[in-house]
């Protein structure tokens, strides 16, 4: 039999995910605060049929409303989405990705890889029985690495995320350049740079030491309080990993 899901939460995770699952042939009822406050369903009778309640909710709220609704939730398998935090009592499944507010295309859905938390001696995970609609990659770390897991998570997605922001207002307020046209191009040779060599694609003035550049670079940042210090930062790093610079 098919579990029945009730999907909590009407985050971006849940915008994408509800109708991903939907569309994949889920039986799914979905409730969130916000529609119960304009007239929903209440969450007892959202998730009265469901076997498995999935909290697409911030990581932050996750262990005290399930402690909260402890007594609706007795009987039912508990899924959580948060890469950083384990649960007691709950299955957590990571999707790594960054979700726009918006729903992510079906096709793009199905590609995206789930990290769990352990997995057996031959490798499986539960991941297929909790979602046996779904043909995503995914795979498994221990509780005990998910913080790690996720502070790289972080740093590869949102550190990058803010640099690229920061450098497009730049361009655009202070050069009068377009950002998109300008560095959409750039942005994609690094990824192409990256999938062909994942441990060494950094190139430029710092991969080749070239510290008269570095040094033009320091002095037109000076007045840059946002971008500066991650220049600086990224000297250090190179130089630890003993980068000349």
């Amino acid at each position: 039999m098919s579990p029945r899901y009730a999907l909590i939460g009407d985050g971006r995770l849940a915008t994408s995910l509800g109708p991903y699952l939907h569309q994949s042939g889920a039986a799914l009822t979905l409730w969130s605060r916000r529609a119960e406050a304009s007239g929903g369903l209440p969450l007892s009778d959202a998730v009265s049929e469901a076997d498995t309640v999935l909290l697409a909710i911030s990581d932050g709220a996750i262990e005290g409303f399930a402690a909260e609704h402890r007594a609706i939730f007795e009987g039912k398998r508990l899924v959580h989405f948060s890469g950083a935090h384990s649960f007691e009592g709950m299955t957590g499944w990571h999707p790594l990705y960054s979700f726009p507010a918006h729903a992510v295309p079906f096709t793009q859905m199905s590609t995206i890889l789930f990290v769990g938390e352990e997995m057996d001696e031959e490798g499986n995970t539960d991941f297929g029985e909790i979602f046996p609609m779904l043909s995503n990659p995914r795979t498994a770390i221990t509780k005990e690495e998910k913080p790690l897991y996720h502070a790289l998570a972080v740093l590869s997605g949102n550190l990058v995320s803010f640099t690229w922001n920061e450098v497009a207002r730049v361009l655009e307020e202070e050069l009068g350049l377009p950002s998109v046209p300008l560095l959409a191009p750039y942005f994609r040779s690094l990824i192409d740079g990256f999938t062909a060599s994942p441990l060494d694609s950094l190139t430029g003035p710092v991969a080749r030491g070239d510290q008269a550049t570095i040094e033009k670079n320091l002095a037109a940042l000076e007045s840059q309080p946002a971008l500066r210090p991650l220049y600086d930062a990224l000297l250090t790093s190179a130089a630890r990993k003993g980068i000349p610079s």
